[in-house]
């Protein structure tokens, strides 16, 4: 990652605390329970009279019901794809609540409802402004919370241009499926087009920014000449997608994740 990159993503985890605040706060994930509204503006930073909670994996919903009431909390409601209970707690004890349950060896995780101001980032690169697809999938505020830093996406295609500068530092080692060696030049200008699409360089102030902020780009070419492709080739596909860590993206064609 470039120097650019490296202060860029410094700034973005310390002015958002952390991705799970952000995640809970500023998106509003579904939850259940009720009575929830939105929250008001607030000079403190943070929602008061309530604090979020995540219990251990396997603790009954008795037994949290019983520690939270120890402290004075009540489970309002749940982010039900995170495990985290949404607390109401008396007002101004907040900060003593969180940590009495944080001491608590059943408890992950225990602090305050943060408010975190929804700002997006607008990159440096001149063809942003032609992105249109971008801000319609609101990547510049999911920018400013995560980057794909360590994810890599496998762009099955017609090879990638590894000299283009806006790919030439993300790409990791690749493979020619249909020559059975490492030579993944790119045969007809598709999978440099998807490359680009998906992970090219962001915040560089070259040519175009990619949904994959700081992701890596795996070439694997898989189309001859004649932009055929054999089914056994086609098998590659669902034999790299079931890798961890490993996007696979296909031209034309959708995509999975393993």
């Amino acid at each position: 990652m470039s120097s650019q990159n490296q202060q860029f993503s410094a700034g973005r985890r310390k002015s958002s605390g952390t991705l799970r605040k952000a995640i809970l706060v500023a998106l509003g994930l579904s939850v259940c329970g009720g009575g929830l509204q939105a929250a008001p503006d607030d000079d403190k930073g943070w929602r008061e009279g309530r604090i979020l909670v995540k219990p251990r994996a396997g603790l009954p919903e008795a037994e949290i019901e019983k520690i939270l009431a120890r402290h004075g909390g009540r489970a309002i409601g749940r982010l039900q794809n995170l495990g985290i209970h949404i607390v109401q707690v008396p007002p101004q004890a907040e900060d003593a609540v969180a940590r009495a349950l944080t001491r608590n060896q059943h408890i992950k995780f225990a602090e305050k409802d943060m408010l975190v101001e929804a700002t997006e980032f607008i990159p440096n690169d001149p063809k942003y402004a032609e992105a249109w697809h971008l801000p319609k999938v609101e990547a510049p505020f999911a920018w400013e919370m995560a980057s794909a830093e360590g994810v890599t996406i496998a762009i099955l295609d017609s090879g990638v241009d590894s000299s283009h500068p806006d790919l030439t530092y993300q790409l990791v080692g690749g493979w020619n499926a249909v020559s059975g060696n490492t030579d993944t030049a790119d045969i007809h200008g598709h999978g440099t087009k998807v490359a680009g699409a998906a992970a090219a360089a962001t915040i560089n102030a070259i040519g175009v920014a990619a949904i994959g902020l700081d992701a890596n780009i795996m070439p694997v070419r898989i189309t001859a000449p004649m932009w055929r492709i054999s089914v056994m080739l086609l098998s590659i596909v669902h034999l790299l997608a079931v890798l961890p860590g490993i996007c696979v993206t296909r031209g034309g064609c959708r995509g999975r994740c393993g």
